[in-house]
């Protein structure tokens, strides 16, 4: 239950200012192309409150589908449903007993090899960063990695995070995307 009214939450945050800025969109768009009837000021309010609402109720139940699916995906996967789990986006540490160069190259072959459509968009040596989108069930998904120099060798961080930010869910393909390249590189989880 705890999760879902994490779903919620999230949805809700979601549909209201999007549900806002459709409603501006479309009555702006029916005044300026001269497309909206001419109404006395309390009935164009009321008419603009009721396609506020549809818009918004419309989006708020999209997200929860969304929502839903992503717990749904978790599940599945064996993921336990807590918030730091189930969050978008994804964030996963750890450290490799190889220096840092050649942690980022691990990085990069993992990230080439999430899909055929995966893509290194930057790949940064100096900085120790490395940037992949890929498209794993019609999602655009970002995958970092930052690979820093630790006493054992290199301290790695792999995120996910959908190419949209303001995407709240992404039915567990990040998740999934940041293991496995995780485990590609050689950690232990």
């Amino acid at each position: 239950m705890r999760m879902f009214l994490l779903v919620a939450g999230r949805s809700l945050l979601y549909a209201l200012p999007y549900g806002l800025i459709a409603t501006v969109l479309v009555v702006t768009q029916m005044e300026w192309t001269g497309q909206a009837p001419e109404r006395e000021t309390a009935e164009a309010v009321e008419v603009t409150l009721l396609v506020a609402g549809i818009l918004t109720v419309g989006i708020l139940l999209g997200s929860l589908c969304l929502g839903v699916e992503h717990l749904v995906k978790l599940r599945k996967a064996g993921v336990p449903l807590t918030p730091a789990e189930a969050t978008v986006p994804y964030r996963l540490a750890f450290t490799l007993p190889v220096p840092p160069e050649e942690a980022l190259r691990l990085a990069r072959g993992a990230a080439r090899n999430l899909e055929e459509d995966a893509k290194v968009v930057a790949y940064e040596p100096a900085e120790g960063r490395l940037k992949a989108v890929w498209h794993p069930a019609h999602r655009d998904l970002v995958l970092t990695v930052q690979v820093a120099a630790d006493p054992a060798g290199s301290a790695v961080t792999v995120a996910s995070r959908p190419r949209f930010r303001l995407t709240p869910f992404d039915a567990g393909q990040g998740r999934a995307g940041v293991r496995e390249v995780a485990v590609r590189m050689g950690a232990s989880l």
